[in-house]
């Protein structure tokens, strides 16, 4: 192989380089979006609601509960092959808006 052959190898592996990091931009890899990170597997379980067993009664899990309300109700997705549990609040904007929510200082260290 020639210096010639070999440096237009290299610029084409570069160049496909580029491609796939600009095609994985643009892929949804969580399991809400169909697929698992981990593993692969295509078997996505959702929950839409989780619930969470008080001493009478079940509620709907959530990031806080102020006077029966829930703020940032949770649901859940499962990949059936591996196991993976992925947690999303279901709107995130009313945590947002919450007066019982604190947003966290971009310059603390812990979370």
């Amino acid at each position: 192989m020639t210096d010639d052959e070999a440096q237009a190898l290299r610029d084409e592996v570069r160049a496909l380089r580029a491609q796939i990091d600009e095609l994985r931009r643009g892929l949804d890899v969580t399991l809400r979006g169909g697929r698992c990170r981990a593993c692969g597997g295509m078997a996505v379980i959702h929950s839409p609601q989780v619930e969470d067993m008080g001493q009478y009664t079940a509620h709907a899990l959530a990031l806080k509960r102020v006077n029966k309300a829930t703020i940032g109700e949770l649901e859940v997705y499962l990949c059936a092959q591996c196991g993976l549990v992925e947690w999303y609040v279901k709107d995130p904007q009313a945590v947002a808006d919450s007066a019982h929510m604190v947003p966290r200082d971009p310059g603390d260290p812990y979370r």
